[in-house]
């Protein structure tokens, strides 16, 4: 049975699939983005591509952080979470520097 939720700080490849993955790619500069798929492969792909007009200006985007969910909403939540003022402190103990 796949956990209703499991964390994860990304230090190189090594991914499992899971069906909901929300995720933050931080670039060169420090700058955060914070998002929810339920195929990170193929987001992870759009973002490198440039794709996706939000990060198509970040340099070298990288994932440094995601958590994995069984449901849309759950994902979907933590995602808004994290995107908040009390999301951004809770990253701040979270993220690597």
């Amino acid at each position: 049975m796949v956990p209703a939720r499991t964390t994860e700080i990304v230090q190189s490849g090594g991914e499992q699939l899971y069906m909901y993955t929300v995720y933050i790619l931080k670039d060169r500069t420090g700058k955060l983005y914070k998002g929810a798929t339920s195929d990170i492969q193929r987001r992870l792909r759009e973002h490198r591509f440039g794709e996706v007009i939000t990060t198509s200006k970040m340099r070298d985007p990288r994932l440094v952080y995601k958590e994995e969910y069984t449901s849309w909403g759950e994902a979907r939540k933590r995602e808004v979470y994290l995107k908040s003022a009390a999301g951004r402190r809770f990253l701040k103990t979270k993220l690597p520097v």
